[in-house]
């Protein structure tokens, strides 16, 4: 393995230096060297992924200069869905998810409240 590694972020093109145990982790983070290089996002355009952001917003946010290479839409794509936020949003109101979701969140021993649910949330009466 090596001592340390200059790996560039495919999103900013800033450049990081990682060496010894940081670095150790930061492979088993990605799973391999090859993946680090490939994958690598800096901390700041990690932080905008995990809210929500896309790669193209992220890009207008941080004022990446033009010169920095567009990425191919597989990597995109593969980075993106590693950071994506997991939503239970729909608009679906009578969608099973959604009754699932539901019933894991109020208790039925109030029934007023499963009326307010039924009623105006899923819309079931």
């Amino acid at each position: 393995m090596v001592k340390s590694l200059k790996i560039t972020c495919v999103v900013t093109g800033k450049s990081t230096t990682y060496a010894g145990e940081f670095l150790a982790k930061k492979i088993q983070e990605y799973g391999n060297e090859g993946n680090l290089i490939k994958f690598y996002v800096s901390k700041e355009v990690k932080a905008l992924l995990k809210k929500g952001y896309k790669i193209k917003d992220i890009k207008k946010i941080l004022d990446i200069p033009a010169d920095i290479d567009d990425l191919p839409d597989a990597v995109i794509k593969e980075i993106e869905k590693e950071y994506q936020k997991t939503s239970y949003k729909t608009t679906d109101t009578n969608s099973q998810s959604l009754s699932t979701i539901t019933e894991l969140t109020y208790d039925r021993s109030d029934t007023d409240v499963e009326t307010f649910i039924n009623n105006f949330i899923l819309k079931t009466s």
